[in-house]
């Protein structure tokens, strides 16, 4: 028996991407489907016509998903090989990726029942397609991990909702804020805990003394009663938030408990957080005051301060509680802060 092809609709510019996504692919559906291509070097072999191969492969193909990336949205190439495939009443379905969401598509092909892969549920979407079109019964298996191993062969930042701040932010930290309740330090047993998450999410690590590091993160072990902290890289930012929350409600016993998330920037960013200035600054906007010399916006409380004043480097603090965290609402502020020079790119002489 054939096993069937389906086609893989994208930008060459995109091949690295789409060449990995294809290889877990493959290997989550255990090898019962094949996967054209046409920039793998596999699908098409050297010295065969590709434009010939394309249309074959399209003739023995009954579904195709189209990847809308920053690359291909204005590709002519990608709406041709999705008309061609609708004419021969191949199934089209749209995909939204790496930063793209298919409300911005435009008829007709914003007529073609699609989905976005913003994570590992996007992901498993491409199974439940393949197993509803084929009958298979295929597990939807794709983890965190998988999409951030993905993401990382489009040059890391594609897709990271950090957007333009990225490049200015040197690393970030999380963790609790209060420490002095018995009741809100971790269980004997969370550093088990923490061990199984990682390993339920496929994520390679090791024990240090004082510290389990992963490619991720690297997560500091209480000391006396002091808190765990999380150190990692921005780049990471979309995968290893939401990991870490899942690890705080796991070790915590207080879901109520109030944490800490630092923004260190690099020098590249100049801090008018002196109190007259960084109140004047914030003047007509939503921030008001909040207990000692923090203030709040939108429910948020934060504070701006220069943890490196030598190096002129500019930390944002803001506190926040597990189950209530929104990563949305703390970029909102990292913008208005830019927006009112609170936080401010300092000229190219520095850069």
């Amino acid at each position: 028996m054939n096993k069937p092809t389906i086609f893989f609709s994208h930008s060459s510019l995109d091949k690295d991407v789409l060449s990995r996504l294809k290889e877990l692919f493959v290997d989550k559906t255990g090898g019962t489907i094949e996967v054209f291509l046409s920039s793998d070097g596999q699908s098409i072999p050297m010295g065969q016509n590709w434009v010939h191969r394309i249309q074959d492969a399209l003739n023995q193909n009954s579904l195709m998903f189209v990847f809308i990336t920053p690359n291909s949205i204005n590709s002519n190439w990608i709406y041709f090989e999705a008309g061609f495939a609708y004419s021969k009443n191949i199934s089209v379905v749209p995909i939204g990726f790496l930063g793209i969401d298919l409300s911005i598509i435009s008829p007709p092909m914003s007529l073609l029942q699609g989905f976005n892969i913003f994570n590992k549920d996007g992901l498993n979407n491409l199974i439940a397609v393949i197993n509803r079109t084929y009958s298979y019964n295929h597990k939807t298996l794709f983890t965190d991990s998988n999409y951030q191993d993905i993401i990382f062969q489009n040059n890391f930042s594609c897709s990271n909702p950090l957007g333009e701040y990225l490049k200015y932010i040197e690393n970030l930290t999380v963790r609790q804020k209060n420490t002095h309740n018995s009741n809100n330090i971790p269980s004997q047993h969370s550093i088990t805990r923490i061990i199984e998450i990682l390993e339920n999410e496929g994520l390679k690590h090791r024990i240090n003394k004082n510290s389990i590091e992963t490619f991720e993160m690297t997560i500091y072990s209480p000391i006396r009663n002091q808190p765990y902290i999380f150190l990692f890289d921005p780049l990471l930012i979309e995968f290893v938030i939401p990991l870490i929350v899942k690890i705080l409600l796991t070790i915590y016993p207080k879901k109520e408990s109030q944490f800490v998330i630092n923004f260190f920037f690099n020098n590249l960013v100049g801090c008018n957080c002196e109190r007259i200035k960084l109140t004047s600054y914030l003047f007509g906007t939503d921030v008001v005051f909040g207990e000692n010399d923090n203030f709040i916006y939108n429910g948020l409380t934060f504070s701006v301060y220069k943890y490196d004043k030598k190096e002129d480097k500019a930390c944002l603090s803001a506190d926040f509680i597990i189950e209530s965290f929104e990563l949305g609402q703390l970029l909102d502020l990292i913008h208005l802060l830019f927006q009112k020079k609170v936080l401010y790119k300092k000229s190219n002489k520095y850069i």
